[in-house]
């Protein structure tokens, strides 16, 4: 079989009829994210992304409950990300290193698994990033750890976590969760906010 020359070539080289389907559509380019704060508590061994729709698109850009797109549209993910954008000041440094090493995300569609990522692979989705999003006053050390330097979600290469892509067809069940250790549990004395970003591209009526 010729090798793909496209994204779109490749999604969908094995089902000509989503070819069809998607050839009379136009392509946008697309973030679909979601954002949640994990209380300070436990971190359940599950919490579903994507599961609430919000009018509010700061925090919140998908079209239905347990949907990325509605019907007529089409939606192929290309890359992931995990991003901490806000830190109670009760959180510790420590439950900021645990929940990147130690927590994971699930991709589902419907009752499919569609791949698990340890967070710590996903960048904050490679876009502008804060040198450090984990800081204390010069006097005081971070409670349980100290350190001379701040603290970051990954790198910063601006390099996005790049995925297979994945055709997400209008109305289709999809989930994202957050994994959280079930063997020795991730207490946070302070919240964390959290998005998850899937970038990709959005197949919608050229009208």
């Amino acid at each position: 079989m010729a090798r793909p020359s496209s994204l779109l070539d490749y999604a969908t080289s094995l089902d000509p009829i989503q070819s069809q389907v998607l050839a009379g559509k136009q392509a946008i380019s697309e973030t679909k994210y979601d954002t949640l704060t994990l209380a300070a508590a436990a971190i359940p061994a599950s919490t579903q992304f994507f599961a609430t729709p919000s009018a509010d698109l700061a925090v919140k850009n998908f079209d239905g409950a347990a949907q990325l797109v509605s019907a007529g549209k089409h939606f192929l993910i290309q890359t992931i990300g995990v991003k901490i954008c806000s830190i109670a000041a009760a959180t510790t440094a420590q439950n900021i290193l645990d929940f990147i090493n130690k927590c994971a995300l699930r991709l589902q569609v419907d009752q499919k698994i569609m791949g698990t990522f340890a967070v710590h692979q996903l960048t904050g989705a490679g876009g502008i990033f804060m040198p450090s999003q984990g800081g204390v006053t010069p006097v005081a050390a971070p409670v349980g750890a100290t350190m001379t330097t701040g603290l970051e979600n990954g790198v910063p290469q601006n390099q996005p976590f790049r995925v297979k892509p994945m055709l997400i067809e209008g109305q289709k069940n999809f989930a994202a969760y957050l994994i959280g250790p079930t063997g020795t549990a991730i207490t946070l004395a302070g919240t964390l906010e959290i998005k998850v970003l899937l970038g990709g591209l959005q197949y919608q009526s050229i009208q």
